[in-house]
Protein backbone atom coordinates (compact mmCIF):
# COMPACT_ATOMS: atom_id res chain seq x y z
CA UNK A 1 0.00 0.00 0.00
CA UNK A 2 1.43 3.37 -1.03
CA UNK A 3 2.16 6.45 1.75
CA UNK A 4 -0.91 8.03 0.20
CA UNK A 5 -3.56 5.67 0.39
CA UNK A 6 -2.29 4.50 3.90
CA UNK A 7 -2.44 8.01 5.53
CA UNK A 8 -6.12 7.94 3.15
CA UNK A 9 -6.76 4.67 4.92
CA UNK A 10 -5.90 6.14 8.13
CA UNK A 11 -7.82 9.24 7.67
CA UNK A 12 -10.65 7.08 7.31
CA UNK A 13 -10.70 4.92 10.08
CA UNK A 14 -10.62 8.27 12.57
CA UNK A 15 -13.16 9.71 10.70
CA UNK A 16 -14.87 6.47 11.33
CA UNK A 17 -14.15 6.44 14.75
CA UNK A 18 -14.82 10.18 15.74
CA UNK A 19 -18.39 9.41 14.24
CA UNK A 20 -19.14 6.38 16.61
CA UNK A 21 -17.50 8.57 19.24
CA UNK A 22 -19.86 11.21 18.48
CA UNK A 23 -22.94 8.81 18.56
CA UNK A 24 -21.76 7.09 22.24
CA UNK A 25 -21.12 10.55 23.74
CA UNK A 26 -24.86 11.43 22.58
CA UNK A 27 -26.09 8.02 23.89
CA UNK A 28 -23.97 8.40 27.10
CA UNK A 29 -25.75 12.10 28.00
CA UNK A 30 -29.01 10.67 27.38
CA UNK A 31 -28.56 7.96 30.49
CA UNK A 32 -28.53 5.06 27.54
CA UNK A 33 -25.83 3.40 29.08
CA UNK A 34 -26.16 -0.05 27.01
CA UNK A 35 -26.06 1.33 23.68
CA UNK A 36 -23.47 4.34 24.37
CA UNK A 37 -21.47 1.47 25.20
CA UNK A 38 -21.54 -0.35 21.92
CA UNK A 39 -21.24 2.79 20.48
CA UNK A 40 -18.14 3.55 22.34
CA UNK A 41 -16.72 -0.32 21.84
CA UNK A 42 -16.97 0.58 18.25
CA UNK A 43 -15.49 3.79 18.30
CA UNK A 44 -12.10 2.04 20.13
CA UNK A 45 -12.25 -0.45 17.33
CA UNK A 46 -11.59 2.02 14.77
CA UNK A 47 -9.07 4.61 16.78
CA UNK A 48 -6.97 1.15 17.55
CA UNK A 49 -7.11 0.15 14.10
CA UNK A 50 -5.89 3.49 12.52
CA UNK A 51 -2.74 3.14 15.77
CA UNK A 52 -1.78 0.07 13.60
CA UNK A 53 -1.06 2.02 10.15
CA UNK A 54 -0.68 5.81 11.12
CA UNK A 55 2.09 7.79 11.42
CA UNK A 56 4.06 7.34 14.46
CA UNK A 57 3.58 10.72 15.31
CA UNK A 58 -0.26 10.12 15.84
CA UNK A 59 0.18 6.10 17.05
CA UNK A 60 0.43 6.81 20.50
CA UNK A 61 -2.45 10.15 20.56
CA UNK A 62 -4.46 7.23 19.14
CA UNK A 63 -3.99 4.06 20.88
CA UNK A 64 -4.12 6.09 24.15
CA UNK A 65 -7.50 7.48 23.05
CA UNK A 66 -8.46 3.93 22.38
CA UNK A 67 -7.61 2.66 25.67
CA UNK A 68 -9.88 5.99 27.25
CA UNK A 69 -12.44 5.15 25.55
CA UNK A 70 -12.42 0.89 26.39
CA UNK A 71 -12.43 1.88 29.73
CA UNK A 72 -15.38 4.48 28.92
CA UNK A 73 -17.15 0.99 27.59
CA UNK A 74 -16.18 -1.07 30.28
CA UNK A 75 -17.56 1.16 33.11
CA UNK A 76 -20.91 1.80 30.99
CA UNK A 77 -21.16 -2.31 30.65
CA UNK A 78 -20.74 -2.77 34.47
CA UNK A 79 -23.71 -0.70 35.19
CA UNK A 80 -26.23 -2.91 34.78
CA UNK A 81 -28.46 -0.35 32.15
CA UNK A 82 -28.26 2.27 34.86
CA UNK A 83 -27.23 6.33 33.82
CA UNK A 84 -23.78 7.07 34.28
CA UNK A 85 -23.01 9.17 37.60
CA UNK A 86 -19.68 9.71 36.06
CA UNK A 87 -19.56 12.49 33.35
CA UNK A 88 -18.06 11.21 30.31
CA UNK A 89 -15.34 13.84 30.36
CA UNK A 90 -13.69 12.43 33.59
CA UNK A 91 -12.68 8.99 31.21
CA UNK A 92 -12.30 10.34 27.81
CA UNK A 93 -10.64 13.69 26.54
CA UNK A 94 -10.34 15.30 23.10
CA UNK A 95 -8.20 13.75 20.41
CA UNK A 96 -5.61 15.68 19.23
CA UNK A 97 -3.16 14.49 16.56
CA UNK A 98 -1.23 16.30 13.22
CA UNK A 99 -2.85 13.64 10.62
CA UNK A 100 -4.91 15.27 7.76
CA UNK A 101 -8.65 14.18 7.67
CA UNK A 102 -9.26 15.54 4.75
CA UNK A 103 -7.51 12.89 2.69
CA UNK A 104 -9.69 10.52 3.93
CA UNK A 105 -10.32 7.60 1.60
CA UNK A 106 -13.21 5.20 1.95
CA UNK A 107 -12.74 1.57 0.78
CA UNK A 108 -14.74 0.90 -2.22
CA UNK A 109 -16.20 -2.47 -0.22
CA UNK A 110 -17.65 -0.31 2.35
CA UNK A 111 -19.29 2.17 0.46
CA UNK A 112 -23.02 0.81 0.46
CA UNK A 113 -22.85 0.72 4.58
CA UNK A 114 -21.13 4.42 4.19
CA UNK A 115 -23.88 5.86 2.52
CA UNK A 116 -26.68 4.46 4.65
CA UNK A 117 -24.46 5.78 7.68
CA UNK A 118 -24.29 9.19 6.52
CA UNK A 119 -27.99 9.35 5.50
CA UNK A 120 -28.52 8.80 9.13
CA UNK A 121 -29.48 5.28 9.34
CA UNK A 122 -28.47 3.62 12.14
CA UNK A 123 -29.40 0.60 14.99
CA UNK A 124 -30.75 3.44 17.01
CA UNK A 125 -33.04 4.85 14.77
CA UNK A 126 -33.99 2.51 12.08
CA UNK A 127 -37.55 1.55 11.95
CA UNK A 128 -38.63 -1.47 13.87
CA UNK A 129 -39.93 -3.15 11.04
CA UNK A 130 -38.78 -5.15 8.06
CA UNK A 131 -37.56 -2.37 6.04
CA UNK A 132 -35.82 -1.17 9.42
CA UNK A 133 -34.11 -4.86 9.98
CA UNK A 134 -32.93 -4.52 6.16
CA UNK A 135 -30.91 -1.16 6.64
CA UNK A 136 -29.24 -1.98 9.77
CA UNK A 137 -28.27 -5.00 7.72
CA UNK A 138 -27.06 -3.25 5.14
CA UNK A 139 -24.74 -1.28 7.54
CA UNK A 140 -22.70 -4.80 7.87
CA UNK A 141 -22.17 -3.35 11.51
CA UNK A 142 -22.29 -5.87 14.35
CA UNK A 143 -22.47 -2.92 17.33
CA UNK A 144 -25.15 -1.39 14.90
CA UNK A 145 -27.34 -5.07 14.99
CA UNK A 146 -26.99 -5.17 18.23
CA UNK A 147 -28.43 -1.92 19.33
CA UNK A 148 -31.64 -2.61 16.90
CA UNK A 149 -31.96 -6.17 18.69
CA UNK A 150 -31.98 -4.23 22.13
CA UNK A 151 -34.71 -1.65 21.08
CA UNK A 152 -36.62 -4.81 20.15
CA UNK A 153 -35.95 -6.57 23.71
CA UNK A 154 -36.61 -2.95 25.68
CA UNK A 155 -40.05 -2.85 23.79
CA UNK A 156 -41.04 -6.41 25.33
CA UNK A 157 -39.10 -5.97 28.50
CA UNK A 158 -36.40 -8.08 28.00
CA UNK A 159 -33.07 -7.61 28.38
CA UNK A 160 -29.50 -9.32 28.19
CA UNK A 161 -28.44 -11.29 31.00
CA UNK A 162 -25.19 -8.91 33.30
CA UNK A 163 -22.39 -11.37 32.60
CA UNK A 164 -19.55 -11.97 30.17
CA UNK A 165 -20.65 -14.80 29.02
CA UNK A 166 -24.33 -13.63 27.56
CA UNK A 167 -23.08 -10.56 25.96
CA UNK A 168 -20.38 -13.07 23.96
CA UNK A 169 -23.48 -15.03 23.18
CA UNK A 170 -25.65 -12.03 21.94
CA UNK A 171 -22.63 -10.84 20.09
CA UNK A 172 -22.86 -13.94 18.32
CA UNK A 173 -26.46 -13.68 17.96
CA UNK A 174 -26.32 -9.85 16.33
CA UNK A 175 -23.33 -11.15 13.74
CA UNK A 176 -25.40 -13.96 12.73
CA UNK A 177 -28.71 -12.73 12.34
CA UNK A 178 -26.92 -9.05 10.68
CA UNK A 179 -25.34 -11.54 8.01
CA UNK A 180 -28.64 -13.14 6.74
CA UNK A 181 -32.33 -11.80 5.27
CA UNK A 182 -34.17 -13.12 7.59
CA UNK A 183 -37.71 -10.95 8.51
CA UNK A 184 -38.64 -8.49 10.96
CA UNK A 185 -41.49 -11.15 12.06
CA UNK A 186 -38.66 -14.02 12.57
CA UNK A 187 -36.34 -11.97 14.58
CA UNK A 188 -38.82 -10.69 16.61
CA UNK A 189 -40.84 -14.28 16.99
CA UNK A 190 -37.11 -15.88 17.96
CA UNK A 191 -36.01 -13.22 20.57
CA UNK A 192 -39.73 -13.68 22.11
CA UNK A 193 -39.33 -17.60 22.59
CA UNK A 194 -36.05 -17.71 23.53
CA UNK A 195 -36.05 -18.98 27.28
CA UNK A 196 -32.47 -19.65 28.30
CA UNK A 197 -29.10 -18.38 27.63
CA UNK A 198 -27.98 -14.50 27.41
CA UNK A 199 -31.74 -13.13 27.81
CA UNK A 200 -33.63 -12.54 30.71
Amino acid sequence: MSESSTSGRCAWLVVEGLRAEEKAADFDRQGQSAQAALHHSRAASKFKEAAEICPDADREELEGHAQDITARAVYLESLGGMPPSMPLEDHIGELSISLDLSVAQQPQDEQVPELLARSGVTGASAELCDSGLQLVQALKSQEEMQTFILRILASTWRKVKDDEASAQEFAKFAKDFGAGDDSFQKLRERLRTYTNGWLQ
